[in-house]
């Protein structure tokens, strides 16, 4: 640890500005693989049960199943089978908003992390010219210099630049990971909810009698 702190010593201001940016960036990282992974489901298990308990026990113990499963397209699916019997076009409007009320959660800190990955390199540049720029007038100052004493100069302006690019590298990684679990997530809402409107259109004597459901729009918003 202490010859980490020394090396971060030796790259100056810039170089521990870009380690706190590196820290925010995994404080994302973390922040986005759990949510994503828990926004994840198997809807060739989710979806069999649903309708099933659709068949079976009704359009109540369908909905309570979508609210224990976690993910966007657990909360689809439910908005379809609250609205089917405003008929197909009300369920697609229904899946419709529910998409929409999802989507900023789905790409919550996406940006964020992104333009970290855009900042970092350049603050790594800025480091480097930095360096180079204290290294000359030095040598203004002073005339010629010898390596040792161009060497702290040398030493900070690679530090930054390395700092720099590590962190974008790592950023980049992760930004292009969590992109493909984002757009997984989103075919799986639409394969969700293509298949509960399917079934609540084209079978709906197979649902269970139950008492009519009162919707509201607080309830599509969960």
């Amino acid at each position: 640890m202490s010859t980490l702190m020394d090396i971060f010593a030796k790259g100056g201001p810039i170089t521990w500005l870009i380690f706190f940016i590196g820290l925010i960036c995994f404080v994302l990282v973390v922040e986005r693989f759990l949510n994503l992974r828990r926004a994840q489901i198997d809807a060739q298990d989710f979806l069999p049960g649903v309708i099933n308990n659709l068949r079976n026990q009704g359009a109540r113990e369908a909905i309570s199943i979508c609210d224990e499963t976690p993910g966007p397209s657990a909360h689809i699916v439910r908005a379809a089978i609250e609205r089917r019997k405003g008929g197909k076009q009300e369920m697609m409007y229904a899946t419709q908003e529910a998409s929409l009320s999802e989507l900023p959660r789905l790409e919550r800190n996406m940006k964020a992390l992104m333009t970290i990955v855009h900042v970092a390199p350049l603050l790594g540049l800025l480091g480097t010219v930095v360096g180079l720029i204290g290294m000359f007038r030095k040598m203004e100052t002073k005339g010629v210099m010898n390596i040792g004493e161009m060497a702290p100069y040398i030493w900070s302006s690679l530090i930054s630049t390395s700092a720099g690019l590590c962190v974008a590298v790592a950023g980049y990684f992760f930004y292009n990971l969590f992109r493909h679990q984002i757009d997984n997530i989103l075919i799986d809402m639409e394969k969700s909810a293509a298949e509960i409107i399917y079934f609540l259109t084209q079978a709906p004597d197979d649902i269970a009698s139950t008492q009519s459901l009162k919707v509201s729009p607080d309830d599509l918003k969960k």
